[in-house]
């Protein structure tokens, strides 16, 4: 497989040498931005689908590439694969997404009226919070309370400063749906009224999927470094999961010439059907707490800006989220603070341990592995469809993380 690292660095050789100019490098940050379109050209990351059957291929092989001896972990579950839903409202056709695991309704769908009465489908305000899944206090529990008390199918109106569809991470364990249930942007909800004559549809039954982790290691003295990061995700995901898996990229290709510890970089995916990835990782013969020195964590949002929103649509920002940080163990925090200083959002680590961490490093945590550190930043595209690579970042803001990164590696076991 090409690597769109080399394709971008042949381009400006080729343009260089028909110019007679000598080429010029890219720089580390242009590097960066490669990646992060090459894992957003696969498409919607979806666990076991063909967008993230394509990441974890690319992944692998640039791991193995670095050096690494390269494992695929594979693990099952139920998905929906092509699964479809739509609305037709009024003279209005709308596009939804279901919320998993996924109700469907029959070939010819639900037909009701827009209401609060038994057997209509019921129309349920969410609030807007950045990154937020069915677990987030006004999500999970109003839209089980409407799916619960009578109605044909639930949708759910997601608010936002984009208006466009923003989907949950799924709680399998905690909500199945008894009725068909999905989402539908703030821009098209607002056309939604009491009343309103119906059909709703969601097509693609549940089947028995396969994803699969990467679990990358490499030998060395003393206790081991594991790298983490999520690689799935329900759209396109390039600021959400593409900035972390860049410089995840980065990190392992420079550890591996680097750090003279043992190395484990973990990509997983199923992060969005309640971690099941790294459930699947942590039970599948990992490394156990006492043979890690440390854990670090690449999480959402790791480096991008925030959009900026006007009347001809959206543009990339300059500025980071205001909402990103690091959490660490209590032993570290002073070691990503000195590494993060003059970062902003990143310099005032917060203390995490098992029973306050969450996200995927809630699992690490638990499973004991200390110390620990996570990034996370918020962004209003987490969980859209337009979460794209020229809206979410940029070559310097990735270039941004890589110094203190590479410097909490260094220095977190020294």
């Amino acid at each position: 497989m090409i690597d769109r690292r080399a394709l971008l660095a042949s381009a400006v050789a080729a343009g260089a040498a028909a110019s007679g100019v000598r080429a010029r490098t890219p720089s580390l940050g242009e590097a960066l931005y490669a990646d992060v379109e090459r894992y957003t050209s696969f498409g919607d990351k979806r666990s076991g689908e063909a967008g993230d059957h394509r990441a974890t291929t690319w992944i692998g092989e640039r791991l193995t590439a670095a050096g690494y001896h390269v494992d695929r972990q594979p693990f099952s579950f139920i998905g929906n694969p092509g699964v479809r839903a739509t609305l037709d409202a009024g003279d209005r056709h709308h596009a939804l997404f279901p919320v998993w695991p996924v109700a469907t309704t029959p070939d010819d769908g639900i037909a009701a009226a827009i209401g609060t009465g038994a057997g209509q489908i019921a129309v349920v305000d969410l609030p807007y919070t950045s990154n937020a899944t069915l677990r987030t206090p006004g999500y999970g529990k109003p839209l089980w309370r409407a799916a619960t008390s009578g109605a044909a199918a639930v949708i759910g109106v997601t608010r936002g400063p984009t208006g466009e569809i923003i989907a949950l991470n799924a709680v399998p364990s905690q909500y199945r749906w008894p009725v068909p249930t999905a989402l539908i942007g703030g821009r098209a909800g607002a056309m939604l009224v009491d009343g309103m004559a119906a059909r709703l549809r969601i097509h693609g039954a549940g089947v028995e999927r396969s994803a699969a982790n990467i679990v990358a290691t490499r030998p060395g003295t003393g206790k081991a470094i594991v790298v983490s990061t999520p690689t799935s995700g329900w759209f396109g995901c390039a600021g959400e999961r593409g900035t972390g898996l860049a410089l995840f990229l980065m990190l392992a290709e420079w550890a591996a010439r680097t750090l003279p510890s043992p190395l484990v970089f973990l990509a997983t995916s199923g992060h969005e059907t309640e971690g099941s990835g790294s459930i699947a990782a942590l039970a599948g013969g990992f490394p156990p707490p006492s043979a890690v020195g440390l854990w670090l964590h690449l999480g959402a949002n790791i480096a991008v800006l925030d959009p900026v929103f006007g009347a001809d649509g959206a543009r990339r920002g300059t500025q980071p989220p205001a909402s990103r940080g690091i959490s660490a163990s209590a032993a570290i925090v002073p070691v990503a603070a000195a590494a993060f200083a003059g970062v902003s959002g990143y310099d005032r680590p917060r203390v995490v341990d098992a029973a306050t961490a969450v996200g995927d490093i809630e699992y690490y945590a638990k499973a004991g592995y200390a110390p620990i550190a996570g990034l996370v930043g918020a962004s209003v595209l987490h969980h859209t469809p337009i979460d794209t690579a020229a809206l979410a970042t940029s070559p310097a803001a990735l270039e941004a993380l890589v110094m203190p990164l590479r410097s909490l590696l260094k220095n977190a076991i020294a």
